[in-house]
């Protein structure tokens, strides 16, 4: 994720990264190609009412272009808040731990680790890679060996954590209560990762893509025939500078459709997980007041 000040202007109208300009312009380039062989050598189709054909089809591809930056600016927020929750939840669970497991120091410290663990190695499922971060060198190497050879590994973290607590509750270090409390909580970062995964493995439909994507190029196509202007230059650039725009909104909502890469404008998942490890192990390393 890329940090800006929202009250500076100019200063990001020239800004290259983390603007996709490269993609847009690769899409722009080849239409104002096409802008400049109609408008130069002055081709024309026997359409009565081209520009009105023209005016149509950009007043239906705005519409198709707002449903798809509203769905993707959706799915961008939907995994936003659900990070807030992961950051919430792991706060709850460490805070349980430090209360409950007051006089069971190895295993407050175990669990605070692994609830860290499951942050980074639900960072590594949602990128297709296998992994739980740099906390593994304060685990025991039998116990990383098996999350590793799991076929998910936040959920075998997950059922590592549900067994520290019901050891916990079998050493009668903590109630049946407190015992149901905490695994509901870990059964909230199941439920957290388990949206992340719906949102990274649920691409919007493939046929409104592709239709979204043939009307840009029909519309863009058409459009030197509906522009009317004394100059063929100009002509061109009012046929760039349309499509600059509606080629970049386009991009734009493929940017932020699936918010857990590591492009400049995916949300900053590593600094979420810092947040966690660095919360928890603070709370760990103060002791509580009697």
């Amino acid at each position: 994720m890329i940090y800006y000040n929202p009250d500076l202007y100019w200063g990001y109208i020239i800004q290259v990264r983390g603007t996709r300009i490269e993609r847009i312009l690769s899409r722009v380039l080849p239409m104002t190609i096409w802008a400049f062989i109609v408008e130069y050598f002055g081709f024309d189709i026997p359409f009565s009412s081209t520009t009105s054909i023209v005016t149509i089809i950009g007043s239906a591809l705005g519409f198709l272009l707002v449903f798809r930056i509203n769905a993707s600016n959706e799915r961008y927020w939907e995994g936003r808040k659900l990070w807030g929750g992961m950051i919430n939840t792991s706060r709850n669970l460490a805070r349980c731990g430090q209360i409950h497991l007051v006089n069971d120091r190895r295993k407050q410290e175990e669990l605070t680790v692994w609830i860290i663990v499951f942050a980074f190695s639900t960072i590594e499922v949602l990128r297709k890679r296998k992994g739980i971060g740099p906390m593994a060198r304060r685990l025991p190497s039998k116990e990383v060996e098996w999350v590793l050879g799991t076929d998910h590994v936040p959920f075998a973290v997950a059922t590592r954590i549900t067994g520290l607590i019901k050891q916990a509750n079998d050493e009668r270090e903590i109630s049946d209560i407190v015992y149901l409390t905490m695994d509901n909580l870990v059964k909230d970062l199941i439920d957290i990762l388990g949206a992340c995964e719906r949102i990274h493995n649920t691409p919007l439909p493939f046929s409104y893509m592709v239709h979204l994507r043939r009307a840009l190029v029909v519309f863009a196509v058409a459009l030197p025939f509906g522009i009317i202007s004394p100059h063929w230059y100009t002509s061109v650039a009012e046929c760039l500078l349309v499509n600059f725009i509606f080629f970049g909104i386009e991009e734009i909502g493929v940017e932020i459709e699936d918010p857990f890469g590591e492009d400049d404008n995916d949300l900053p998942l590593e600094r979420f997980c810092e947040t966690i490890e660095r919360n928890l192990l603070a709370l760990a390393q103060q002791p509580i007041p009697d």
